[in-house]
């Protein structure tokens, strides 16, 4: 009976049946991706913070014509891009690799209300159906905005956790604030 129920266990893992219990890591399931979009550097140092605790992969989204580095300059130019609907190119756009994934981070910083436009074009052109989508957020008092429900709406069958919203002042000091959240959304190893 015992060796039944050790063979059953063995294949029940192997085919993915067996379910985490309260407190295990969705992480160790397998690989982990964290894409990030930053402009000043906040929304960097969270998916560094993030990789210190989980480990995985990072991936920048890069628009191939850089913003300005005056701040105003590129409020303007976002805005414009988000009014016309824009899709900037890429340096890259797609991961090579995307189906070895099963978690992928998202981080942006919150522009004009939602996401910015690089993250739309990285999202259209990366297919995350199937993977657990955990979205990581830098604002300047405005939190999350439209950005989680426009990210639901460019990724449809992924599935997502809570949404992390830190302040971008207060980056260099939120590993605190990021291993809760990892811990309450079961990503934390």
């Amino acid at each position: 009976m015992r060796l039944l129920l050790t063979a059953a266990l063995a294949v029940a893992a192997v085919f993915g049946l067996l379910t985490l219990g309260a407190g295990e890591s969705r992480a160790a399931e397998g690989k982990t991706l964290i894409v990030y979009f930053s402009w000043g550097g906040n929304t960097r140092q969270i998916a560094q913070q993030i990789q210190k605790r989980v480990g995985g992969d990072l991936f920048e989204v890069e628009r191939e014509k850089a913003y300005p580095t005056e701040y105003r300059a590129t409020t303007q130019e976002a805005r414009k891009e988000l009014d016309s609907n824009a899709r900037p190119a890429l340096k890259r756009d797609k991961v090579p690799n995307l189906a070895d994934y099963d978690v992928v981070f998202i981080g942006t910083p919150n522009w004009w209300g939602t996401l910015p436009t690089p993250v739309m074009t990285f999202l259209e052109a990366n297919d995350l159906s199937g993977k657990t989508v955990a979205q990581f957020i830098t604002h300047e008092g405005s939190g999350v905005g439209r950005s989680s429900s426009d990210l639901k709406r460019l990724a449809p069958k992924a599935s997502f956790t809570e949404v992390l919203a830190i302040r971008g002042g207060r980056v260099s000091g939120a590993q605190g604030e990021v291993d809760g959240w990892l811990k309450s959304i079961g990503l934390a190893k």
